[in-house]
């Protein structure tokens, strides 16, 4: 028989077992529960610093934050163009046929480029389709491929545009020579798309019989390519300009998407050509193509993207964000006219505007319109922005990102600056006479000095 002692330390040293194993289980759930708190705390982290960068990547650059505006239009082509080229090596497209590389490389890609193109993208949308694009012809140099009834057709069509472009036009020409009044009445009528593809209308052979959209498109239509890059490589007529570069980059992805090999899957194939249209969008929205600045190519590709992705269920979220982002974007950079009061607005934003320059009689007219200086010309009734402190400090704001950039410019956007300045000072010189005298010497001096830095 155990003594009752004995009994007693027996239960002591169960209890106090019992005690450490209990403790042990509370520390133990005690060190889960902080684990997941730790891991909660985590996912939180990290799904804002995924929405804050979501935010970044949608935001758009401002004056005050010290923002390079191209390059921030720089990073969003180069993401894009890092996504198309992602699904490119996804899908491990096929190499050319010999014949289409030399046609390619001699006579296609080269008239591509002159309109916005760049020979990656431009290549990868013939490796889609390179059995339907192969039909366009021999590449020998020494072979002149004739295609009489295209090349008929396609006159017609151009004899037309340049027939009616005649008709409106009232012989303005971008010059400091040209009075203030003829300025925004001749650039509303032959510079704004819409204005454009309205007039087109009207013309004989509609220009919408050339193979361009989806729908029609056959196989055999791809022997057009070369007629109307033929027509860009010497076209001198602003109109003509841009309705063909239009047809040629909506019928480039059409035809591509259209006649793409089977084996390729087709949501893949859809955000191969967004992304690489995105990108054409980004690079020719920051600088547009050389000797076609007044053609607005950056408008042909986003028009195109935006009927796509209406057209096509095979785009997420993500693509139509972007698309938002760059209509913000077009929205930005040619702003309508600012009819919010200049005693109302915040920082200056006006280092746009050097972007904005690049893009020809558009751009020029944007940024008069911004300032007020097409209303002002036609009613005087803008006068009182000039006296406004803000209104000042933009325009200082603006003068001096155009001093620090000026030199680094193309000749042609250093010549849109100039007849910018020209006509912002013959607004200035034609106030009414109840204009702040103070006021109006300060502006005199800013347009002086500016026009006197970019005539040196």
């Amino acid at each position: 028989m155990i003594p009752s002692s004995t009994c007693k330390l027996i239960d002591f040293n169960s209890y106090r077992q019992h005690h450490r194993l209990r403790s042990s289980h509370i520390a133990l759930r005690q060190h889960h529960r902080l684990r997941s708190s730790h891991i909660a705390l985590s996912s939180v982290h990290q799904l804002s610093e995924k929405k804050r960068k979501l935010n970044q990547h949608h935001h758009l650059p401002h004056a005050d934050e010290g923002i390079d505006l191209e390059s921030h239009l720089r990073a969003f082509e180069n993401s894009a163009r890092r996504r198309c080229l992602k699904v490119y090596k996804h899908l491990s497209l096929k190499k050319f046929p010999t014949g289409l590389a030399k046609l390619l490389a001699q006579r296609i890609l080269p008239g591509l480029d002159r309109i916005g193109f760049d020979r990656t993208i431009s290549k990868v949308l013939f490796q889609i389709a390179p059995s339907a694009w192969n039909l366009m012809g021999p590449a020998d140099e020494s072979i002149i491929h004739f295609q009489p009834l295209i090349d008929r057709e396609v006159e017609v069509v151009r004899e037309g545009i340049k027939l009616k472009a005649d008709q409106t036009s009232d012989g303005f020409s971008l010059s400091s020579a040209a009075s203030p009044g003829s300025i925004f009445g001749s650039l509303k009528e032959g510079i704004f798309p819409q204005q454009l593809f309205e007039m087109l209308d009207d013309i004989a052979t509609p220009w919408i019989v050339l193979p361009r959209a989806y729908r029609f498109l056959e196989e055999e239509h791809c022997q057009y390519l070369p007629v109307y890059l033929k027509i860009l490589n010497s076209e001198k007529c602003e109109c003509c300009s841009k309705l063909f570069s239009r047809i040629t980059v909506e019928f480039m992805a059409n035809f591509s998407f259209k006649f793409a090999e089977k084996c390729y899957p087709a949501n893949q194939i859809s955000k191969l050509l967004f992304y690489g249209y995105a990108a054409l969008f980004w690079k020719t929205l920051r600088c547009p193509p050389v000797n076609m600045e007044n053609s607005l190519a950056f408008d042909h590709f986003l028009i195109w993207i935006k009927r796509f992705a209406r057209n096509n269920d095979l785009l997420g979220k993500r693509e139509k964000s972007l698309i938002e982002q760059m209509l913000k974007m077009r929205t930005w950079i040619f702003p309508s006219l600012n009819t919010q009061s200049y005693r109302n607005r915040q920082q200056p934003d006006s280092s746009r505007f050097l972007v904005t320059l690049r893009h020809g009689h558009t751009g020029i007219a944007a940024t008069l319109r911004h300032f007020g200086i097409d209303q002002f010309l036609k009613s005087r009734r803008t006068g009182k922005r000039f006296t406004c402190l803000s209104f000042q400090k933009e325009l200082s704001c603006l003068f001096y990102e155009i001093r620090t950039h000026f030199h680094m410019e193309s000749k042609h956007t250093q010549d849109n600056i100039k007849h910018f300045i020209h006509w912002f000072k013959t607004a200035n010189e034609s106030q009414a006479p109840d204009f702040n005298r103070t006021q109006k010497q300060f502006v005199d001096r800013l347009l002086n000095h500016m026009q006197k830095f970019v005539n040196t």
